[in-house]
Order: C-alpha cells, then sequence, then structure tokens
C-alpha cells in the first residue's frame, strides 16, 4: 500500500511542508510573488479525504501558526528540500516533490487554498513508482482551526 512504501503518511509529509515550508533541506523555489495573504496563528486540523476507496486513509493531523503571519512568509521561514519547489500566490500555496524512498520514488504535489480565517482547501496527489509499481492516489484535503 502507498503508506507503507512512503515509510511516513502522506498526512505527515503534508504537515511538515505547511507548517515548515517545505520537506527539509535547502531552501529552492521559494516564491514569495503575492503572497501577503495572512493567516492568523493557531492550531489547525487538516483532514484528507481519498477520491478512490481502493488509496488508502490517511490520519488527520494538526499544526501550528505560532503568530499571525503571511503565508509567503511562513514558506520563507521554513526549509525546502533538493526536488521539492513551494509557491506561493495570493491565498495559495502549492508544493511539488520528487524524492526517493529505497527502490521507489514518491511524487508529491499539493495545492491548497486558504481563506483569511486560516481555513483551506485543496488536494493532495501522490505517485509512488518503482519495482514495476505505479501508485496514484488523490486525496481532498480541508483545513480548519481547532
Amino acid at each position: 500500500m502507498l503508506r507503507n512504501v512512503l515509510g511516513v503518511t502522506a498526512a505527515s509529509f503534508v504537515v511538515t511542508l505547511v507548517a515548515a515550508g517545505g520537506c527539509g533541506g535547502q531552501i529552492e523555489g521559494a516564491d514569495g510573488g503575492g503572497g501577503g495573504c495572512t493567516v492568523p496563528g493557531g492550531t489547525y486540523l487538516e483532514h484528507f479525504v481519498a477520491e478512490s476507496p481502493s488509496c488508502p486513509a490517511l490520519q488527520d493531523t494538526t499544526y501550528t501558526f505560532n503568530a499571525t503571519t503571511t503565508l509567503s512568509a511562513a514558506v520563507d521561514a521554513g526549509v525546502v528540500s533538493s526536488g521539492c519547489t513551494v509557491d506561493v500566490t495570493g491565498c495559495t500555496v502549492t508544493y511539488a516533490c520528487t524524492q526517493p524512498s529505497g527502490s521507489y520514488t514518491i511524487q508529491m504535489n499539493e495545492s491548497l487554498s486558504y481563506a483569511s480565517d486560516g481555513t483551506a482547501t485543496g488536494k493532495v496527489t501522490e505517485t509512488v513508482t518503482g519495482n514495476n509499481v505505479s501508485t496514484t492516489c488523490t486525496y481532498d484535503v480541508t483545513v480548519s482551526k481547532k
């Protein structure tokens, strides 16, 4: 299953991206263009719903913005690893990562559109390839303030 191939749930991977602004490593591709959308400080719940019943369920996760901040500042303060890009345009954050995991390659794309109250909606698509296997799962994502 996708969850076993990743070694971590997609939810924890996404939280790392949202809360830290990337997937760990060197900053590359962060774009503050129009990223002045403000997100209130607080704790948020991120919920994932698989679009296909054949995809594994992902656990809800939480993350915290310690203070009211703009999305571009949150991304600029984070770290984005080699193989990942982050773009902030207005109130939309888009992530794209391609990472090796053993004999597999994981490609993850996420787009979240934030409202002024910090809630967000979007999609995450993950494709895992390797060992003559290719699996793609798409999840609808909602973020709500706790």
